[in-house]
């Protein structure tokens, strides 16, 4: 685990998805992304095994070593073994890991939420940041209407936690995330999907470091 780790300002994350590597491997679609400016990835592997997924978590943690933070997807006890810099939780389990929240930790505590209610309970638990979305229709999510930018600014508006904005999100709308109000973006086929992921990265990295710069 990264001392003192701290969210970064703008956050890049790239959500993994296996599935969607075509040309490239998992690893050199990571090693790639983090070099045009991905900071934190974020293993979600929900169907993998237990054997692959420690595999692939200390392989990740491997990668991103003092280059990008590398939380887990609810797998507590997996990102600590592999000295991940935190783990993430998805909405429905947000009370449950009410005693994990600690705000004095360097072991970071991401939670999805869908609405400024559970933004503010998420807060309220001293999670590091919360993962808000689905703001525009996702492959990953088709069963979910986006949101939009109007989402983002009410919870902005309300809560002082960080906020990564996640759902269908790539160049053509990144912008408008980034001055509604959240820390950063998280995606995954902007970059997995991508011919070129460190391509992919580095523009959306531009755009979210300059946001009033028109394209």
């Amino acid at each position: 685990m990264v001392q003192s780790a701290t969210l970064p300002n703008p956050c890049l994350a790239l959500i993994t998805s296996r599935h969607l590597c075509t040309s490239l491997s998992l690893s050199q679609i990571i090693r790639a992304a983090i070099a045009g400016g991905v900071n934190l990835v974020q293993l979600r592997e929900k169907d993998l095994g237990t054997t692959e997924l420690h595999r692939l978590a200390f392989e990740i943690r491997e990668i991103t070593l003092g280059r990008a933070l590398f939380f887990i997807n609810g797998e507590r006890t997996l990102a600590k073994e592999c000295q991940a810099d935190g783990v993430h939780f998805p909405e429905q389990e947000l009370i449950k890991h009410r005693n994990y929240t600690n705000p004095s930790t360097d072991f970071l505590i991401g939670q999805s939420v869908h609405s400024l209610s559970f933004a503010q309970t998420a807060e309220e638990h001293h999670v590091s940041y919360v993962q808000l979305g689905t703001i525009f229709p996702s492959k990953s999510k088709p069963s979910f209407a986006g949101s939009g930018t109007e989402l983002i600014r009410s919870v902005s508006s309300t809560i002082k936690t960080p906020i990564i904005a996640v759902g269908g999100i790539n160049i053509s709308n990144v912008r408008a995330v980034s001055q509604s109000g959240a820390t950063g973006i998280a995606v995954i086929s902007a970059i997995m999907e991508a011919k070129d992921p460190q391509k992919a990265a580095y523009e959306l990295r531009e755009v979210l470091e300059t946001p009033q710069k028109s394209t």
